[in-house]
């Protein structure tokens, strides 16, 4: 197997303010991801669960940005210094999946921007 086929390609979440999604996207672009997507989003949780996840109160954005690991793992981190998110109340939150089964290692090369059709 080579490096390519190795490469773990993760789908990264990012939910936060509306007014904080171009800053997701900018770091997101500048860690090297090449695609990303965005959906608006209203919490239906109980108040409390929001609070506690520190995104109550306000319309959000839910960023899906797929990327390698070694990637989500930079968005991250910068996410983490510019956003504050871990640390300040109402910055929002971060997750990541593997995406182990996304349908063979022609789309897994597209997510990766490895492959000519890669401009979504």
């Amino acid at each position: 197997m080579t490096n390519e086929q190795n490469t773990l390609i993760k789908l990264l979440f990012v939910i936060v303010p509306i007014d904080r999604a171009q800053t997701v996207f900018e770091i997101a672009a500048r860690c090297g991801a090449v695609y990303k997507t965005a959906t608006a989003a209203r919490g239906t949780a109980p108040t409390q669960t929001l609070e506690r996840l520190g995104i109550a109160g306000s319309d959000m954005v839910v960023a899906q940005i797929a990327a390698s690991d070694g990637i989500v793992q930079k968005i991250l981190s910068e996410l983490r210094v510019s956003l504050k998110l871990g640390e300040k109340r109402g910055a929002g939150v971060a997750f990541s999946v593997p995406l182990s089964a996304a349908g063979g290692p022609d789309v897994l090369k597209m997510l990766a921007g490895r492959s000519e059709n890669s401009k979504l």
